[in-house]
């Protein structure tokens, strides 16, 4: 992949991972990625997780991660969406990750994903944020991963 980005020169796009665990995350908490691996063209600020797109462009959006310490892995699953920075609307409400434990007693999860094509009108703030949850999990460190692909 980045020998087709440096090929693409004029493409923009953003890796960022998880150098920590970020701890009780639940439906209203924004994921925070917190470690810039090699970006071009998009700003991302580490401390809010939020994620500047420039407007006309299209993009793809992704997130994968595993989460561990779930409070109740028999029901508790983690809905992972896009969303604007500023309202907290989905981008494409029909698309979300859904990261569940492994078992109904595992205490972590097998990987999800989550991927969203969009184009923003103007350029904004776009963000990831847990939409809906069962109880609480840690996004576990060096096990998520955000690209943002101009396409």
């Amino acid at each position: 992949v980045s020998s087709l980005l440096d090929a693409a020169s004029s493409k923009q796009f953003l890796q960022v991972s998880r150098t920590s665990d970020q701890a009780a995350v639940t439906s209203g908490t924004d994921i925070v990625l917190n470690n810039i691996i090699k970006t071009r063209g998009v700003l991302y600020d580490e401390a809010t997780g939020i994620v500047t797109l420039t407007g006309g462009k299209t993009y793809r959006l992704a997130f994968h991660a595993t989460f561990g310490s779930y409070t109740n892995p028999t029901t508790n699953a983690l809905d992972v969406q896009w969303v604007d920075a500023v309202s907290n609307t989905p981008l494409d409400s029909s698309l979300r990750g859904s990261f569940l434990p492994v078992t109904s007693n595992a205490n972590t999860s097998s990987p999800g994903v989550t991927v969203v094509y969009y184009t923003p009108v103007a350029t904004g703030g776009y963000k990831l944020r847990c939409t809906a949850s069962g109880g609480t999990a840690d996004l576990l460190a060096n096990y998520a991963q955000l690209e943002v692909l101009e396409v």
